[in-house]
C-alpha cells in the first residue's frame, strides 16, 4: 500500500462518489472511444425482499452471435426470516425453430455481509475470475426453457445476503433467443420464470438497462502534469469528459439513466511519453467511503485485484520503460 504523495506525472483520480476528487494537478478532461460488447448491468432495484417462494426478474434482453455481459449486484432482505434456498442466475428461452448453442462464462459470489466493506473485499476477485474464467456450451432445443447460469445460496435466519455475478453469453442464432436474470427459490423453474409478466420495479437511484459497451478508451501523456479523473458521476454535474457514459440502449424508467461510476466497464488508456513513469490511482475520500478496490492490468499483463486501501490512500504502479504503455481497470461494486 501506497500513500498519497505527488511521485507520478500519469495521475488518475477514481470518483468512487457523486463528487469529484481534490486534485494534486489542475484537472483535465479526456474523451473515450467505447468498444467490447453490449453490457446488462442490473442494479435496480439494488435491495429487495426475498423468500423461497419468491420469484423476481430483474431485467429481459434477446441474445444474438456477438457477446453479451451480464453484471448482478443485489442485497436480499430475508423475508420471512427463515433459512431458505434461493437462487440468482439467467434463464434462457429459445424461441426459435432451430436448435441454439450457447457459449457462456461466468463468476459469483453470495456472502452474508450486505456491508459496503463486504463488497469492496469481496467484488474484485468476482471479477478477476470472470475475466480470466473458460468458455462452456449447452444447447437449447427449439422451444425450450432453461435456467444456464446461477448461484444458489441460503438465508441464514434474520439475516440479509448479498449475491454478485458476471457473466457473459452468446447464441450460435442471430435472434429468437431471449435472457432474463432473476432472483427466487430454488424450487422455481425456468418455465415459471418465463411466466412473469412484468420485471421488478426500480426503486431509487441505481442503473438497470444495457450498454452497447463494456470497454471506453482514452490516450493520455505522461507529460501533462494533469490529474484525469475517470468514473465521473455524470448525472450530479461533472462535465470534464467527453462520452464516457455515451452508449446506453435502454434502461428501466424511472431509475438512473446511465451506469453511473461505468462499475464493470474496463476503462483502456494509452500512456504516451511513458519511460520510467509512474501511475498514481486516487479514489474519492468523502468521510462515508470505507475502503475502495480496484481489477487492473498493465502493459496487457495478467489481470490483479489491487490491495484494499482506506482512507487517504492510493495505489502507485509503474508503467514500464517503454516510451508508450498501457493501462486498464474496471471498478468493481461497493
Amino acid at each position: 500500500m501506497k500513500t498519497a504523495k505527488k511521485l507520478s506525472i500519469v495521475s488518475i483520480v477514481l470518483c468512487l462518489s457523486m463528487m469529484f476528487c481534490t486534485p494534486a494537478f489542475a484537472i483535465t478532461g479526456t474523451t473515450f472511444t467505447s468498444s467490447g460488447n453490449n453490457f446488462i448491468y442490473a442494479d435496480n432495484p439494488e435491495s429487495f425482499n426475498l423468500s423461497p417462494d419468491s420469484l423476481v426478474w430483474l431485467y429481459g434482453a434477446s441474445l444474438s452471435t456477438s457477446y453479451k455481459d451480464v453484471e448482478i449486484y443485489n442485497r436480499y432482505w430475508n423475508a420471512y426470516l427463515g433459512t431458505g434456498l434461493c437462487r440468482t442466475g439467467v434463464a434462457l428461452w429459445n424461441q426459435s425453430s432451430s436448435t441454439a448453442t450457447i457459449t457462456y462464462k461466468g463468476n459469483s459470489i453470495a456472502i452474508d455481509d450486505g456491508s459496503t466493506i463486504g463488497a469492496i473485499n469481496n467484488c474484485p476477485s468476482v471479477l478477476k475470475n470472470f475475466l480470466d474464467s473458460s468458455y462452456s456450451t449447452i444447447t437449447l432445443q427449439p422451444g425450450e426453457k432453461r435456467i444456464v447460469w446461477s448461484k444458489d445460496w441460503q438465508f441464514k435466519s434474520d439475516s440479509c445476503k448479498f449475491v454478485y455475478g458476471r457473466a457473459q453469453f452468446k447464441s450460435s442464432l442471430s435472434s429468437g433467443v431471449w435472457m432474463r436474470i432473476f432472483a427466487a427459490g430454488q424450487s422455481k423453474t425456468a418455465d415459471q420464470i418465463f411466466d412473469v409478466a412484468t420485471p421488478a420495479a426500480v426503486s431509487g437511484s441505481f442503473f438497470c438497462g444495457e450498454l452497447s459497451y463494456t470497454q471506453k478508451n482514452t490516450t493520455l501523456s505522461a507529460t501533462s502534469g494533469n490529474t484525469t479523473t475517470f468514473c465521473e458521476w455524470a448525472p450530479h454535474g461533472i462535465t470534464y469528459n467527453t462520452n464516457e457514459y455515451a452508449g446506453v440502449i435502454s434502461y428501466k424508467d424511472g431509475g438512473l439513466a446511465v451506469n453511473a461510476g461505468n462499475f464493470g466497464v474496463i476503462y483502456n488508456i494509452s500512456v504516451t511519453n511513458a519511460a520510467g513513469k509512474n501511475i498514481k490511482i486516487t479514489p474519492r475520500w468523502d468521510g462515508i467511503r470505507p475502503g475502495a478496490s480496484i481489477v487492473y492490468s498493465i502493459n496487457n499483463g495478467p489481470w490483479t485485484v489491487g490491495t484494499t486501501i482506506y482512507n487517504g490512500a492510493c495505489w502507485l504502479k509503474s508503467i514500464g520503460t517503454s516510451s508508450t504503455a498501457n493501462f486498464r481497470f474496471l471498478l468493481p461494486g461497493g
